[in-house]
């Protein structure tokens, strides 16, 4: 019988992001922005700007960063899922990411995801993206593992089991849905799928 799939987010899911974006665009732009400022994953919504220059903005940070270390509990909880279910990444990323994410992955979690898919959201490459439940159903994942609600709602909206993951600014004021599942750290996650 085939393993259940499990859908992966990266940032803010495996690896921490906004912790990193605040201190550099504090220190680079001169803001004092405080990681419960981050009320939106849009990003000029919380610095200003346009959205254009948000996503080079981010761009930026994340082509130049020195690598981070996964989430605590992500690699032994994904480590005994992993027996039980397929395991894949589904990320926003743009694919010009795609090596650096592989790499990432491949270090931190290595033989536990069958495949990496960047959606190739926030992209300036002129390639379509394409959405995290599309991406979910071309691969029969039956779970999507996400930090940011309308991924997890659209998921859902398409029979996917949706586990809104963190407690974060961005997702506080979620409002309870049957279908969607808080799972505010990884420890959750194990809980969850026991």
């Amino acid at each position: 019988m085939a393993k259940a799939v499990i859908a992966v987010d990266v940032d803010e899911v495996l690896s921490p992001f906004v912790s990193g974006l605040a201190p550099w665009h504090n220190a680079k732009y001169g803001t004092h922005l405080q990681f419960e400022d981050f009320h939106s994953y849009q990003f000029n919504k919380v610095w200003g700007g346009e959205l254009d220059e948000a996503i080079s903005k981010c761009a930026f940070y994340f082509e130049n960063r020195e690598p981070v270390a996964p989430l605590k509990d992500a690699v032994a909880v994904l480590q005994k899922l992993q027996k039980k279910y397929q395991l894949i990444v589904v990320t926003s990323r743009m694919r010009q990411h795609q090596s650096q994410t592989e790499a990432w992955v491949n270090q931190y979690f290595p033989n536990i995801f069958k495949a990496v898919l960047l959606c190739n959201h926030w992209n300036k490459d002129g390639h379509p993206a394409i959405k995290k439940s599309t991406a979910c159903l071309n691969y029969g994942a039956s779970y999507l593992i996400d930090d940011l609600p309308h991924y997890v709602e659209d998921a859902v909206s398409e029979g996917i089991a949706g586990l809104l993951f963190g407690d974060y600014p961005w997702n506080r004021s979620v409002i309870e849905h049957p279908n969607i599942n808080r799972v505010v750290n990884w420890q959750a996650v194990a809980d969850f799928f026991a």
